[in-house]
């Protein structure tokens, strides 16, 4: 099964609730995709993020508590960590025990916009469930190419649980369902067969993740009607993967997303393999020319609590 933010060759289930324990990211994807996350996050929403809580240790708070939900690599919080103001305790939360020991390390190495470094703890478990607890005592709620992958119950109880903490959301890199193929130029490069093969793809992202299923890239969507209607201040923007082909880095993740997609399109659409797999010959072959690119569409998602007045 290929996963809802173009994750090849890595399977998972989902619960109604929310992501399974047994979802896997192997360390190989989230290396692979690391420097492309980086690249497109949205800059606008983070400044927007550090004004706010900027204001709220202005107001008092000697500490901000940060959580990051799915942390899996650490990668999200060593971004926000430098861009955000302090002091910071960060809590991460993730159901592999390993990649979150790794994470851990990996974020108590980072620093502070003045240079000081965060408090971290880390607690392995469901998401489901530590959604279900709440985020009293939170600042932020962050989590990184994971909305996605669940199901609108789960993005109502996270809305409604933000809601009531009164804590800040970021949500970054969730796909939107589009990708293209670029010239050296920047200009489209289309295939007839390209819109078939993108839809059979998304299509095979809503099932197959439990009972409820994967929103894939309707989940932002539905995550900013529920923040809007409990009445939080919501911020969106684009976060493209932009992916030039004559980078060695770029090149590796494109061709992984591509077989990513050509299985997922077969698998939807058994019927349609064969031409399926032509389409995959043809931009295979165009990728291996090695000029141009591509670009994935994603969104990052800021709501902040508009209760407050500093807000």
């Amino acid at each position: 099964m290929t996963q809802t933010d173009h994750k090849p060759a890595h399977r998972a289930t989902l619960q109604a609730a929310g992501p399974d324990p047994g979802l896997v990211f192997a360390d190989s994807w989230l290396a692979l995709r690391a420097e492309a996350d980086r690249r497109a996050r949205a800059a606008v929403l983070d400044k927007q993020l550090a004004m706010h809580l900027r204001r709220r240790l202005a107001g008092g708070q000697t500490l901000l508590n940060l959580i990051d939900l799915g942390t899996g690599s650490g990668a999200n919080g060593v971004y926000l960590a430098p861009r955000l103001p302090g002091p910071q305790h960060w809590h991460l939360f993730d159901h592999d025990a390993a990649l979150l020991a790794r994470a851990t390390t990996r974020v108590a190495s980072a620093a502070d916009e003045a240079g000081r470094t965060p408090i971290v703890s880390s607690r392995c478990g469901d998401l489901a469930d530590r959604v279900g607890e709440g985020f009293h005592g939170m600042d932020l709620v962050t989590a990184s190419a994971l909305i996605d992958l669940v199901g609108d119950r789960w993005l109502r109880l996270l809305a409604d649980q933000l809601a009531a903490a009164g804590a800040a959301l970021l949500v970054t890199l969730s796909v939107d369902g589009g990708w293209r193929f670029l010239d050296a130029g920047g200009r489209p490069v289309s295939d007839p067969d390209d819109d078939k093969v993108c839809a059979l793809f998304n299509a095979h992202q809503r099932r197959d993740k439990g009972p409820e299923g994967a929103l894939g890239a309707a989940a932002a969507p539905n995550l900013v009607r529920h923040l809007q209607t409990l009445g939080l201040v919501v911020m969106t923007a684009p976060s493209p993967w932009r992916l030039a082909l004559d980078r060695a880095d770029d090149r590796a993740l494109a061709l992984a997303l591509l077989q990513g997609w050509l299985d997922a399109a077969i698998e939807q659409s058994p019927g349609e393999a064969e031409g399926i797999r032509r389409w995959g010959g043809r931009r295979r072959a165009w990728m291996e020319i090695g000029s141009g690119g591509i670009e994935v569409g994603h969104v990052d998602v800021l709501a902040l609590p508009a209760t407050r007045s500093d807000d």
